[in-house]
């Protein structure tokens, strides 16, 4: 009888993606612990146990960045992202500042002025917030989110295709 324990398909991604970038740097690590040769050779003198250690930190310190990428573009290709997790924190900035000149000249003043409606010297025009609507259109309105969302997307449909899968899964069912 085997078990089988759920993956979330992100992770799994991710921590192939990264023990497929560092296979060359294990390999050379493992090759020069066991084969190395001369006055400074210094690893061949590490135990077995130690190398490995260093693998294994070598391969988590890559783990969080690999993951946050992999389940940005997995969001994309499910359509379960939110519009302003395409832009930077400075391109965001800029949106919110945009949205925030709309209101003002959708009051006709600026925030010095009298606002005609309420007579609030400006108080009645707020910082916009991720979620207003004006900040929702100009998202939509600027290209930039349709390009990387697009982007993800493919780069999600690339990396989990049949020929990775293929590849991949074909040495882990030999063991």
């Amino acid at each position: 009888m085997s078990r089988a324990t759920p993956v979330e398909v992100a992770d799994l991604v991710a921590h192939l993606s990264v023990y497929r970038s560092s296979y060359p740097a294990i390999t050379a690590l493992y090759a020069c612990n066991q084969y190395g040769k001369g006055e400074h050779a210094y690893i061949n003198r590490l135990p077995v146990e130690i190398v490995d250690m260093i693998v294994i930190e070598m391969l988590y310190e890559q783990y969080p960045a690999a993951t946050k990428e992999w389940y940005d573009k997995s969001e994309c290709f499910e359509d379960r992202c939110m519009r302003e997790c395409h832009f930077t924190p400075p391109e965001m900035e800029e949106v919110l500042n945009d949205a925030l000149e709309e209101r003002m000249r959708a009051h006709n003043s600026d925030p010095a002025e009298i606002c005609l409606e309420t007579g609030c010297k400006g108080t009645c025009i707020s910082y916009p917030a991720v979620g207003d609507e004006d900040v929702q259109d100009i998202l939509v309105d600027d290209g930039i989110y349709g390009d990387i969302h697009h982007v993800r997307r493919q780069q999600w449909r690339a990396f989990v295709d049949e020929d990775f899968i293929r590849d991949n899964v074909r040495g882990v069912s030999q063991m």
